[in-house]
């Protein structure tokens, strides 16, 4: 298929000095920030719309506010236990332990993200309402499996779910009749990459083969298969909605040159944007809350008592925001990045 290309230049975009300096931080290693108050207990926002209005749903928005937050998952040289950190209502809470997989999700419905792990040798699902302080526990998966939570009914809640490698099963409970689904698609060696790729308000069951840079998406609007060849192996996975138009784009960012690779859904035109080194983690969200996907990656500082930087192009204007966020020396690592694959 032929599609149109937009290529995005980061040194045509924005003017004044305040974006030629991001842009040389980009580049440099480390760089002056300000200093972030100290973490304290959540208190909720007073606001719950974004300046662009309502997005109806935004994974990593805990506070309700309509824009992702940065968010780590750190621990410390006296405890393997997971202190989850959240810039924005200076959250600071233990959950999990090193060596859990990060399953953040809106279980509740409530239109917050609430934090979640899954340990990995017993399948048990461990979820923290920021809000209630409340906690759920849900048994469900097998070592080996790989968790993929979503909206899979479309009741606005994501469902407890796993992937199994080994026989390419999707084990699903439905949240809003707690029956199970199960459904056999893919095989081993895929990535599942679960999103709402058709816009029907349903994530769709699917999978990305790395061995052949194919994306197998099954709709849950009529139950069809899709195919599209788009990425390699050496590719981290980065679906999300970067053109606005309610539906998950297919996209990769690329290791080895920090290039983003993106069909945009709305036009099926392509979109390459170079943001990223290697060593970076991608941490696309919608961080500036205009209902679109932002390119944003993530570099650890390697330094002791010195936070790690993030790296947003905002979808809105095509500003560059840089946070320093996370220390490298509590093993830090981007709740973001928690559905890379």
């Amino acid at each position: 298929m032929n599609r149109r290309r937009r290529v995005f230049c980061l040194a045509h975009r924005g003017t004044g000095l305040s974006v030629l300096a991001a842009v040389l931080a980009f580049a440099m290693p480390l760089m002056a920030v300000h200093a972030r108050p100290p973490l304290h207990n959540f208190q909720p926002r007073n606001s719950n719309l974004s300046p662009f209005g309502a997005c109806s749903r935004n994974l990593f928005d805990f506070v309700g506010d309509v824009r992702a937050d940065l968010s780590v998952v750190q621990t410390s040289p006296a405890s393997l236990d997971l202190t989850w950190l959240i810039d924005q209502g200076n959250v600071s809470h233990i959950l999990g332990i090193d060596g859990n997989t990060l399953v953040p999700a809106d279980y509740d419905g409530d239109g917050k993200t609430d934090l979640g792990v899954w340990d990995t040798s017993t399948g048990t699902w461990s979820i923290f309402n920021l809000v209630t302080s409340g906690n759920t526990t849900q048994n469900w998966g097998i070592e080996g499996d790989i968790p993929v939570p979503a909206d899979y009914d479309g009741d606005g809640k994501a469902d407890f779910a796993v992937w199994r490698p080994s026989s390419g099963q999707w084990f699903i409970i439905k949240s809003s009749d707690l029956t199970i689904r199960q459904v056999n698609f893919g095989l081993n060696g895929d990535r599942p990459v679960p999103a709402d790729y058709d816009g029907d308000g349903k994530a769709d069951i699917a999978n990305y083969r790395p061995s052949t840079g194919g994306w197998f998406i099954l709709k849950s609007s009529d139950n069809s298969t899709s195919f599209t060849s788009w990425g390699t192996s050496e590719d981290v996975v980065v679906p999300g909605d970067y053109d606005g138009d309610g539906k998950a784009d297919i996209a990769v960012w690329r290791p080895s040159n920090g290039g983003w690779f993106i069909i945009n859904s709305s036009d099926q035109s392509q979109t390459f944007v170079g943001w990223g080194v290697t060593g970076d983690t991608p941490v696309p969200a919608d961080y500036d809350g205009d209902c679109k996907t932002d390119v944003a990656a993530y570099r650890p500082v390697m330094q002791p008592n010195v936070q790690s930087l993030w790296f947003i192009i905002n979808s809105s204007d095509s500003s560059v925001r840089v946070e320093a966020f996370g220390r490298f020396d509590r093993n830090a690592r981007p709740v973001e990045a928690a559905y890379n694959r």
